[in-house]
C-alpha cells in the first residue's frame, strides 16, 4: 500500500494501459453505448467523492483511467474512415494510388515503403479509400521517395500469419501499427503521378539530414560497421548481418544494437556540454539542448524508447524547475501515459514494453538490490570495484531479472549471460555511439579527421564482434525453455517483483510461496495425449510427434540449399518453441535433399538418440554428409525395412510397411527410384493412427495393398506433395482417412498439389489440408479420437 501511495502516476498509467488491453482483448464483447454510459456514470462518482471527501476517492480515480483506457481502446481498434480499405472488396482490386510515407532501403534492393492509400480501382472503376498499405519492392534499381504519389496495377494480399507455432506474428505487428495490406511490386507495375505529399519538414529537412548523416557514415566507417552506426544513429537495422544479430540475441545484449534510452543519455550529455559553452543562462542551455533531443527523436522514427528516454528526461526538467520532486517511476508513469494517450498500439509493441520494463526494473530494482549487498567500501580498491564492476551489475541485474518474464514469453528463453555480459557490452557500445555521434557532427562541418574517427571505431567494433561471436559459443548463455503459458509469466514476475524486497522477510516468503507455484506448474505438467504436428518448411516434409509423457521423434526435416535451411528456419525454432531437447528417433523416409536435408541441424543443436533411414544406398554427396554428420555426433544409425518396428514410447507403436526387396537397391538411381525407396511408417496410438509415406509413388502404393484393412488410418500424410503420381484411389479406399495433409510449398515450380488428387479426395470426402494455406497442421489424439488443433485460432 504504501508503494501505491508514493506512485500515484506509475498506477494510474498501469489501471490506463490495462483499460487499452481489456478493449484489445475482450473488443467484441463491448458495446460502445454502455461503456459510454459507465464511463460518465464514473466520473459523477469521482465528482461527488471529491466534493464530498469520501475515502473511496483515490480507488474510483483509478477505475476512471482503468474505464478510460477502456473507452479510448475501443474507439482505437474498432473505429476506422468508411472509406478505409477494410471496408472495400479489396480481393477484387486490380490497382491503387496513395503516396509514400516511409521508405526503407536495403543494400541488395529489396526495399520496403509503406504507401498511403488514395484510390482503388475495383472492376476498371476507380474509388476513394484511405489506408495504409506495406509495399515489397522484390529487386531493382528504382528508389521510391517520401511523399511521391504512384499507381500501383497490382492486387492486394493480406500479410501473413505464422506458419508453424512460435513464429513471429507479422499481420498482428503490422496491424498493430495500422497497416492491413501488403503488395508485391516491380518497376513496370508502377506508374508515377504528379505532386507531392506528406510534411514539407520531412521532405526537405528531416530526409535530406538522414541521407546527409548516412553519407557521413558510409563515407568514413568501413563496412559492415558502418551499417552498426546506421543502427545505432539512425535506428536502421535493415543492413546488418544476420549471423551478427543472432549472436548479440544468443548473448541477451540485443538491445545495444537498438536506438535506446543509453542513446538520448548521450545525445543529451554532447549537447547539454556543447551549448554550455555559450554564454547562455542554465535555463536556456536546456532548452536548446531539448529543441536538438526533439529533432533526434524525429530524426529516428519516433522509435519507442527514445520517445520515452526524451519525454522523462523533458518532465524531469521541467517538474525540477516547478520545484517539484516526484520520484523517478512516477516520471516513467507519466510517460507512458502520454506516449499511450497518442498512440494506444504502443503498448502491444515489444520494444515498448521492454524499454519501460527494463528502466522500471532498474528505478525499482537497483535500489533494492544495492541494500541486499553487504559491502562497506573503505579502501580505494574496494571503492573502486564497487563502483565499475559491483554496482554497474547490480544495473544490469536489476533489469535483466524485469526483462525476464518478457524475454521468456517472447523467445521462450532464459538469458544467464547477460547480466555479466552487460559489464563490458554497454562500456564498450557506449563509446562506439560517443564516437559515432561525434563522427556524424564533424562530418556535417567538414573536419578532415573523421576519417580516423571512422577507423577507430571500426576497430573497437570488430573487437566487441570477437567477443560476442566467442561468447555466443557458450551452451549456458541462453536456455531454451519453450513457450511458457500466461500464468508462469505473471507468476514469474510476482517472484521478480519481491526478489527486488529480498530484504525483507515476507517479501522472501512469498518469493519461496511463488517459486513452489511454478515448479507445480511445471515439473508436475504431464501431457497424456498424442500430438503430431505436420510443419510448415515449404516445399518439403517434416513431422514433429510428440509422445505421451515427454518423449518426441522426427520424419524428415525439410530442404537445405544454399539460400533456404528448413532446420534452421522451421523445425529447430518449432523444437524450442514445444521444448523439446532430446528425439527419440530422427526419421529421414528417403535420399532427397527436401526430406532429410533439415535433420542436419537438428543432429548439430538438438540430442538424437537414434537415427532411422531407408536401407536404399544412396550416394549423393549431400546424403553422405548426413551419415557421416551422425557418425561424428556419435548416433546409431538403425537402417529399417518392411515388418520392422519402432518402440517410441509405452502404448504408442510404430510399424515400417515399406521399403522392401527390389525397392532397396539401388539400380537405376533415378527420383523415381528415390521416392519408392522411401520409409512408410504408420504411427498408431490406441484406435488412432497416422500414416506416413514420404514420396511413395503408386507402385508403392499397390505394394502397400497388400496390408488391406491394416493400412487404415485416421490421418494420411499425401505422398510426394500431393503430386499426381502418388495418393491413387484404390489406396484411397483402402486408408479410408478422416483427414489427409499435404505438405507443399506456396507456388512451387513443381505445380504440387495436384488438381487431379485434390479431385480424388474431394470425391472421397477426405479434407485436403495444405500447409501452404494453412500453415502447420497439428493434430491430438487421447487415444480413442483424432482432433485438429486450430492454432492460428486468435492470431488474425
Amino acid at each position: 500500500m504504501a508503494f501505491i501511495n508514493r506512485h500515484h502516476a506509475l498506477i494510474t498509467a498501469v489501471c490506463f494501459a490495462s483499460g487499452l488491453a481489456a478493449a484489445f482483448h475482450f473488443l467484441r464483447f463491448l458495446n460502445e453505448r454502455l461503456i459510454l454510459f459507465v464511463f460518465f456514470v464514473l466520473l459523477a462518482a469521482l465528482f461527488a467523492a471529491y466534493r464530498f471527501r469520501l475515502k473511496i476517492f483515490y480507488g474510483l480515480a483509478l477505475l476512471v483511467f482503468f474505464w478510460a483506457g477502456l473507452v479510448l481502446g475501443f474507439n482505437h481498434f474498432s473505429c476506422f474512415a468508411r472509406d478505409h480499405l477494410i471496408f472495400q472488396p479489396w480481393s477484387k482490386a486490380s490497382g491503387f494510388s496513395g503516396w509514400i510515407s516511409s521508405a526503407e532501403y536495403k543494400k541488395n534492393g529489396q526495399n520496403r515503403y509503406v504507401l498511403q492509400c488514395e484510390t482503388i480501382r475495383i472492376d476498371s472503376l476507380e474509388k476513394a479509400a484511405t489506408g495504409k498499405i506495406l509495399l515489397w519492392q522484390k529487386e531493382g534499381n528504382f528508389r521510391l521517395k517520401y511523399g511521391q504519389r504512384i499507381f500501383i496495377n497490382s492486387s492486394l494480399s493480406l500479410p501473413p500469419l505464422p506458419g508453424n507455432p512460435g513464429e513471429f506474428n507479422f499481420r498482428r505487428y503490422l496491424n498493430f501499427k495500422g497497416i492491413f495490406f501488403q503488395c508485391h511490386i516491380t518497376s513496370e507495375q508502377i506508374q508515377i503521378l504528379p505532386g507531392h505529399k506528406g510534411s514539407v519538414f520531412q521532405r526537405f529537412v528531416l530526409i535530406p539530414l538522414q541521407n546527409r548523416i548516412r553519407h557521413v557514415i558510409q563515407a568514413n566507417i568501413p563496412q559492415p560497421t558502418s551499417h552498426l552506426a546506421q543502427a545505432l544513429i539512425l535506428g536502421e537495422r535493415q543492413n546488418l548481418d544476420r549471423e551478427l544479430y543472432q549472436q548479440f540475441q544468443k548473448t541477451g545484449v540485443v538491445h545495444v544494437l537498438a536506438i535506446s534510452g543509453l542513446h538520448v543519455g548521450f545525445v543529451l550529455l554532447l549537447f547539454i556540454l556543447l551549448f554550455g559553452m555559450l554564454p547562455v543562462s542554465y535555463r536556456q542551455k536546456y532548452t536548446l539542448a531539448f529543441f536538438f533531443l526533439a529533432l533526434f527523436v524525429a530524426l529516428v522514427n519516433f522509435k519507442a524508447p527514445v520517445v520515452r528516454a526524451s519525454l522523462m528526461a523533458v518532465l524531469y526538467f521541467t517538474l525540477n524547475e516547478l520545484q517539484r520532486r516526484p520520484s523517478s517511476l512516477n516520471i516513467l508513469g507519466l510517460a507512458a501515459l502520454i506516449i499511450l494517450l497518442f498512440d494506444p498500439d504502443q503498448l502491444f509493441q515489444p520494444g515498448f514494453q521492454f524499454s519501460f520494463a527494463a528502466v522500471g526494473g532498474i528505478l525499482f530494482g537497483y535500489p533494492h538490490l544495492k541494500r541486499m549487498v553487504p559491502f562497506n567500501p573503505e579502501r580505494s580498491v574496494a571503492k573502486k570495484l564497487n563502483r565499475w564492476i559491483l554496482q554497474p551489475a547490480m544495473v544490469s541485474l536489476a533489469a535483466v531479472l524485469a526483462t525476464t518474464p518478457l524475454t521468456w514469453w517472447y523467445y521462450g528463453t532464459i538469458q544467464t549471460g547477460a547480466v555479466l555480459i552487460n559489464l563490458f557490452i554497454i562500456p564498450a557500445m557506449g563509446t562506439i555511439v560517443t564516437l559515432s555521434l561525434m563522427l556524424v557532427l564533424l562530418g556535417l562541418t567538414g573536419v578532415p579527421i573523421v576519417q580516423g574517427l571512422g577507423l577507430l571505431i571500426h576497430f573497437i567494433f570488430g573487437f566487441v564482434k570477437k567477443s560476442i561471436a566467442f561468447l555466443a559459443a557458450w551452451p549456458f548463455v541462453q536456455i531454451h525453455t519453450g513457450h511458457p503459458s500466461l500464468i508462469i509469466v505473471l507468476l514469474t514476475a510476482l517472484i521478480v517483483f519481491y526478489l527486488y524486497q529480498a530484504h525483507s522477510r515476507s517479501a522472501r516468503l512469498k518469493v519461496l510461496l511463488f517459486v513452489s507455484l511454478l515448479v507445480l506448474f511445471t515439473a508436475f505438467k504431464t501431457e497424456k495425449h498424442l500430438r503430431v504436428t505436420f510443419i510448415n518448411v515449404g516445399q518439403g516434409d517434416a513431422s514433429l510427434i510428440q509422445l505421451p509423457h515427454g518423449a518426441a521423434m522426427l520424419i524428415d526435416g525439410g530442404e537445405k540449399r544454399p539460400w533456404l535451411n528448413a532446420g534452421e528456419r522451421y523445425v529447430a525454432p518449432l523444437l524450442r518453441y514445444f521444448a523439446v531437447r532430446r528425439l527419440k528417433y530422427a526419421i529421414a523416409t528417403h535420399a532427397h535433399t527436401d526430406h532429410f536435408g533439415g535433420l542436419m541441424t537438428v543432429l548439430q543443436n538438438f540430442t538424437v538418440d537414434t537415427v532411422v533411414v531407408s536401407p536404399y544406398a544412396d550416394r549423393t554427396k549431400s546424403y553422405l554428409q548426413f551419415l557421416a554428420l551422425a557418425k561424428q555426433k556419435g548416433i546409431p544409425v538403425k537402417q529399417v525395412r518392411r515388418g520392422d518396428r519402432l518402440f517410441p514410447a509405452e502404448n504408442v507403436r510404430c510399424y515400417i510397411l515399406h521399403p522392401y526387396g527390389d525397392f532397396t537397391l539401388a539400380q537405376k538411381r533415378n527420383g523415381s527410384e528415390v521416392n519408392n525407396s522411401s520409409l512408410v511408417v504408420k504411427l498408431c496410438y490406441g484406435e488412432t493412427s497416422f500414416l506416413f509415406t514420404g514420396d511413395a509413388q503408386k507402385e508403392v502404393e499397390q505394394t502397400l495393398g497388400a496390408y488391406h484393412d491394416f493400412l487404415k488410418s485416421s490421418v494420411l500424410k499425401a505422398g510426394h506433395h500431393g503430386s499426381v503420381t502418388s495418393t491413387t484411389e484404390p489406396f484411397l479406399s483402402l486408408v479410408l482417412p478422416e483427414f489427409s495433409v499435404i505438405s507443399v510449398g506456396k507456388k512451387n515450380k513443381f505445380k504440387h498439389p495436384s488438381p487431379v488428387v485434390l479431385s480424388r479426395l474431394k470425391s472421397t470426402h477426405i479434407p485436403a489440408l495444405r500447409t501452404d494455406r494453412l500453415g502447420a497442421i497439428v493434430f491430438e489424439s487421447d487415444g480413442q479420437k483424432i482432433r485438429l488443433i486450430n492454432w492460428r485460432n486468435g492470431l488474425n
